[in-house]
């Protein structure tokens, strides 16, 4: 196969408009490129349940070999915004846009990997093991689709790799953060400026809170962050209430558990000052941790070796649909795809990173 077949697949895909929620163009992409490699493929709930355009697309190719084996591949069809009238520049080195639009390689890198993949070992008859592709909807919106996934049809499945990372092929990550989130409601009194004693400022509510929370970076695997804050009305008036958003991660799940605990210490010491409180602050998605010697890292580093490409393990402080399939009991990582600037409109990949991809996919499913 021609390997710059990808630069082929990723322009079409990038040519597609698909913001969280409105990924039916590019679902119909996807299973129109699969129906015609005769992959078994269906679209699931996930539309009705978020009343987007359209659900996780799935597909099915069963091994022809005696093998056994299932492995799982997934990347996300939504883009962090709409790349409507995009400009795609094309160099010798890599893809980009004008810089009016994301390039939405993230992460239809991902898609174009796996796709690509799909047509080299059906149209070559190259031996492999049962492959679960998946391409899920909302995932920048907060792992929307991943999140009602059901997979129990396919049975037992072995190892996954999501292809939604920005390192370099051959990086992988093998630790994500556990995380809470939420909002804080600190109600207090109002009255005139000009008598403060005849009111309670919530500012004094959040000022202990403050005094008593670390922000930023806590340690080297935990961190924390108040995005928002939101109260008042006039300059002459007492602050009687304000809300404000905090948001936790550590990649020790015992962190995480120690600073929910010290949240609900120190609101319990503003509710004794006087103040009526209320907080909806909960977990989120889990981490995960995947230890080296686990089958899904060795087999990533044993295709990267083979490939003489340097192989990497790492954390990282982001979440992704790893996360969700780590939780459904699949031992996952997430594999860099060579996205720069991902979120940008300095967004770019190298033309090299993609041919890579397609040499580290065929190498994984032998």
């Amino acid at each position: 196969m021609n390997e710059r077949e990808i630069f082929q697949i990723f322009k079409e895909l990038v040519s597609i408009s698909s913001p969280s929620f409105k990924e039916k163009k590019i679902a119909e992409y996807i299973k129109s490129f699969l129906e015609e490699l005769n992959i078994q493929v269906r679209e699931d709930g996930a539309k009705k349940i978020y009343n987007s355009e359209c659900g996780n697309i799935i597909g099915y190719l069963p091994s022809n070999i005696t093998s056994n084996k299932t492995i799982l591949f997934s990347s996300h069809m939504d883009t962090v915004e709409d790349t409507e009238n995009i400009k795609l520049i094309e160099t010798e080195e890599v893809f980009k846009t004008d810089g009016s639009t994301i390039l939405g390689g993230d992460d239809k890198a991902g898609i174009a990997s796996i796709l690509t993949m799909l047509k080299y070992i059906v149209k070559n008859d190259i031996e492999h093991c049962n492959i679960i592709v998946v391409f899920t909807m909302g995932e920048e919106a907060g792992l929307k689709g991943a999140k009602v996934l059901e997979l129990d049809e396919f049975g037992k499945i072995d190892i996954g790799y999501v292809l939604d990372s920005s390192g370099e092929g051959g990086e992988c990550i093998t630790k994500t953060p556990y995380s809470a989130k939420g909002e804080i409601e600190i109600i207090g009194k109002a009255s005139h400026s000009a008598r403060p004693e005849f009111g309670l400022s919530s500012l004094i509510g959040l000022n202990h809170f403050l005094n008593g929370f670390k922000l930023g970076r806590v340690d080297e695997e935990t961190t924390t962050n108040i995005g928002k804050i939101q109260g008042g009305e006039f300059a002459n008036i007492i602050m009687e209430k304000l809300i404000f958003s905090l948001e936790m991660r550590s990649l020790s799940s015992l962190k995480l558990d120690s600073l929910l605990e010290k949240v609900n210490i120190l609101l319990k010491e503003i509710e004794n000052l006087g103040f009526q409180v209320n907080s909806n602050v909960k977990k989120g998605t889990p981490g995960y941790t995947i230890s080296e010697n686990e089958e899904v890292v060795l087999h990533y580093k044993k295709s990267c070796e083979n490939l003489g490409i340097r192989f990497i393990s790492k954390s990282d402080m982001g979440g992704c649909d790893a996360n969700i399939f780590n939780k459904l009991g699949i031992p996952t990582i997430n594999i860099g795809i060579g996205m720069k600037n991902i979120h940008s409109k300095n967004e770019y990949i190298e033309k090299k990173t993609l041919i890579d991809m397609q040499k580290l996919l065929k190498e994984l499913v032998k």
